[in-house]
């Protein structure tokens, strides 16, 4: 049957709706993604020399305290990130984690130990966004579209978290490596709402102007244990971009290379 038949037979169905959604079922995965990136930034996703982020992120230490939140990175391959327990009342631990030719090493108030370099390699990698697996996935696969949810807690010290927003969205399979990262595209406006893991992911909302490149202003990072999820929400209050870093910042208590 043809399209002029169709028309024919259907006189109120508007023509647009008709072409809007035959161009949705032709978007590849890539599709899907590029439309991501452009959404939020294009090449400035990707295009700095540095990034520092200032924010907060919630933290237990025998109760749940509003810690400060840095993050100083800057390329190839240097990173710093702060969370910082002490600026709050009753605080009293100052995390610090590096990331630095390789190496990757921690600080818990100022004394040295070792660090995970895959995670701070996946933090590394969080900084450029959805671009990050534009770039460096090998396959990419459409899965059935999903509803990312958005949950809070009533207050600072609540336990329970309810759902209070949700997005439709589209799910794509990416595979870096050993590894397949389920990936969640907002089907309205293509930003990035969620990553899954094998056993974390990243839910992201509040999407916000930060210069010329929109990120989420509201990260929730939910890891599974055997005690259950453990749910850490970050703020993002301002994210700059070539902004000069000193590169003493990424080696302080650097172990030698082995």
């Amino acid at each position: 049957m043809s399209f002029a038949t169709i028309v024919r037979l259907l006189p109120g169905l508007p023509v647009f709706l008709m072409f809007a959604g035959s161009a949705e079922s032709q978007m590849t995965p890539r599709d899907i993604l590029d439309r991501s990136v452009r959404a939020h930034g294009g090449d400035r996703l990707t295009k700095w020399d540095s990034m520092t982020i200032q924010g907060t992120v919630d933290m237990a230490d025998g109760i749940t305290f509003r810690a400060a939140y840095r993050l100083f990175a800057k390329v190839p391959g240097k990173l710093r990130v702060e969370k910082d327990m002490t600026v709050a009342q009753g605080g009293r631990i100052f995390y610090e984690y590096f990331l630095n030719n390789g190496l990757a090493w921690s600080r818990r108030n100022l004394v040295p130990a070792a660090g995970s370099l895959n995670e701070m390699s996946r933090w590394m990698n969080q900084c450029y966004g959805i671009a990050y697996y534009v770039d460096k996935a090998e396959s990419l696969a459409q899965q059935e579209d999903a509803v990312v949810e958005w949950r809070e807690k009533a207050d600072l010290q609540s336990n329970n978290y309810r759902v209070v927003a949700t997005r439709p969205a589209y799910v794509i399979a990416a595979v870096i490596g050993k590894e397949t990262v389920s990936l969640c595209i907002d089907k309205e406006n293509f930003y990035f709402l969620q990553e899954t893991m094998e056993r974390s992911k990243r839910v992201f909302w509040d999407f916000k102007k930060f210069g010329e490149v929109t990120l989420p202003s509201k990260i929730l990072e939910i890891v599974t244990t055997s005690q259950g999820e453990r749910i850490t929400p970050y703020t993002y209050d301002s994210v700059k971009y070539n902004i000069p870093i000193e590169d003493w910042l990424f080696s302080e208590d650097m172990p030698q290379k082995k």
